[in-house]
């Protein structure tokens, strides 16, 4: 999960796991200006660009800490896209007590619920990428504190 970039991440996330499992659409929330905005999205269409941290489909996945089905929260206050493939699940990325991400995947294309199995598959790569977000957190701030000691002279 030692990544060097967030879109590796978000690719995995985004990409490859929704094609992977055979999940119509997926969706990236990331943390960003008080709120979470939308980094990518595969499927999905009509999604709001920024959601409030106290919008349900983030405040529920952030409470819970763990994939919540969006059929079991109260209806967010930003409209999902009638008619088109919209999400079901919504998975957060949480490490250290931050929230780095929200992923809200669709359902399946073959209309088949999720099993507990790609439910446990998909928590323990939110833990992997969580500790992913966190490396690059880590490698940023050892970038901060050498140019400081290189200003202060300490280096």
């Amino acid at each position: 999960p030692f990544v060097e970039q967030p879109d590796t991440i978000e690719t995995m996330l985004g990409r490859e796991v929704p094609e992977q499992l055979g999940f119509q659409c997926a969706a990236i929330y990331g943390d960003q200006d008080g709120g979470f905005s939308l980094r990518t999205s595969s499927g999905c269409s009509g999604l709001a660009s920024h959601l409030d941290r106290d919008d349900p489909l983030i405040l529920y996945p952030r409470s819970n800490r763990t994939l919540v089905a969006l059929c079991d929260i109260p209806a967010s206050r930003i409209l999902l896209p009638a008619g088109e493939p919209t999400p079901a699940y919504a998975l957060p990325i949480i490490g250290g007590g931050h929230t780095y991400a929200i992923v809200l995947y669709g359902e399946h294309r073959t209309g088949e619920p999720m099993d507990s199995e790609e439910e446990r598959l998909l928590v323990r790569l939110a833990h992997g990428a969580a500790n992913a977000y966190e490396h690059l957190l880590l490698r940023t701030r050892e970038s901060e504190i050498a140019a400081l000691r290189h200003q202060l002279g300490l280096s």
